[in-house]
């Protein structure tokens, strides 16, 4: 027996299609030519187990990138509500500010105003005291004579260095010479 070297039958598409495909020309004698020994179904079957396991583990990977988007968009906009709700109050309180600042402004003006007028007020109040004190001694010495003042203290030094010398009696006569004097003296209110 002699072995051909060349294979009586090549392997084609045929060969390898499963049973009752036929070729993708349309050969339908394909399913003559492939023991159905059930080997093909088998495979069919395994294959679809993982080709479902994957579309499975697609939609799911699909569902939760979907559901972690609508979480993001969710709290990007409860941000943006936060964001646009702290910016409205921000402006209230810049506005509240304003306002306080402009009052402040106006306080420090008059308070200065008002300083100024209370210095003045005080030099005032001290020319006026100094002009007091200076009246109250020209209203004690008008009416009085100072020649007669300076009379009756004359006389009445004399009297008392005549009683520190032992001499009552020229005492008494000295102040009897100044009385009119000392009497001329006294204010006249």
């Amino acid at each position: 027996m002699e072995t051909d070297p060349v294979p009586a039958h090549r392997p084609t598409l045929h060969d390898v299609m499963p049973p009752g495909r036929g070729t993708a020309l349309g050969d339908v004698g394909a399913d003559e030519r492939m023991p159905d020994d059930g080997s093909a179904a088998r495979g069919a079957r395994t294959g679809g187990w993982w080709m479902w396991a994957v579309v499975m583990v697609g939609v799911a990977a699909l569902v939760a990138a979907v559901l972690f988007g609508v979480h993001a968009h969710r709290q990007e906009r409860r941000t943006g509500e936060a964001l646009a709700s702290a910016r409205t109050r921000l402006h209230q309180v810049e506005t509240r500010l304003g306002a306080a600042r402009t009052e402040l402004d106006g306080l420090s003006t008059r308070s200065a105003a008002a300083g100024e007028t209370l210095a003045a007020t005080e030099n005032q109040l001290v020319s006026l005291q100094a002009d007091l004190s200076h009246d109250e001694a020209n209203e004690f010495f008008s009416g009085v004579n100072i020649a007669d003042l300076d009379q009756c203290l004359a006389g009445v030094e004399r009297a008392l260095n005549q009683i520190s010398l032992s001499d009552p009696g020229g005492a008494a006569t000295t102040l009897s010479v100044v009385s009119a004097s000392c009497t001329a003296a006294e204010p006249s209110n």
